[in-house]
């Protein structure tokens, strides 16, 4: 088990940096016109997905997770959501080119080799259509020689500041690219957002290997607090 298999059996709808309230502040925000075709990168249990529905959007999104997939699209049917589900991996987008208004992704990027993932959302986006994607950031660059417990845990293949996430988009071949640092960091979900369709596997915390997961996860977050912000990264095909 993984930690996104943990995150999965915990049925997690907001694992990213921030929470829901962070995902709703921004979604808000955006100005798509409705029925904006958008797609949605590492869709986990689908809370996002099933919101951005709600606002009036056509929304497909994907994961790799079969867990994740199962769960999401149950959360789908008991809320009547129209978001469809399909899997997929961020470096290989099952779509074709030019087919979205939005891609939309959260805490996806960092777990992708090289540019991979940027060159897929490139690709999938419509001429001067948007790329929203929320990740993990250093504060200062990192050293990975010091940061070996995160990326073990996590299984990051990044560990960029703001400013290397910027180049990263801009080499991709994106315009107009920000990126605006959150402060969040590795802050946990606050309370205020809890998931009230949350799907947690009923034998989860009996699970000897489970329950370590989570504390390693805790401390982990404890460790990196301040060197650590939740960055947002938007640009323009």
């Amino acid at each position: 088990m993984d930690y996104h298999d943990l995150l999965a059996r915990a049925g997690e709808g907001s694992a990213h940096p921030g929470g829901f309230g962070a995902t709703k502040r921004l979604l808000r925000r955006i100005n798509l016109p409705a029925g904006s075709r958008v797609l949605e990168v590492g869709c986990g249990t689908g809370r996002t997905a099933c919101y951005l529905s709600e606002l009036g959007y056509d929304v497909i999104a994907v994961d790799r997770n079969p867990l994740m997939l199962e769960k999401a699209r149950r959360r789908a049917q008991g809320s009547g959501s129209r978001a469809r589900f399909v899997n997929g991996d961020a470096a290989s987008l099952p779509f074709p080119d030019s087919a979205f208004d939005m891609v939309f992704v959260e805490s996806v990027s960092a777990f992708v080799p090289g540019d991979r993932a940027f060159r897929e959302y490139y690709r999938v986006l419509k001429p001067n259509g948007r790329l929203l994607d929320r990740e993990l950031a250093f504060v200062r660059a990192a050293n990975p020689a010091r940061c070996r417990d995160l990326v073990s845990y996590y299984g990051l293949r990044h560990l960029k500041t703001a400013r290397e996430w910027t180049a990263l988009a801009k080499e991709c071949r994106f315009r107009s690219v920000k990126a605006t640092s959150l402060r969040t960091g590795l802050a946990p979900t606050p309370a205020s957002n809890a998931d009230p369709g949350q799907d947690t596997d009923p034998g989860l915390l009996q699970d000897p290997d489970a329950v370590d997961m989570l504390f390693k996860n805790f401390r982990l977050m404890n460790k990196y607090r301040g060197k650590t912000n939740s960055v947002l990264i938007s640009a323009i095909k």
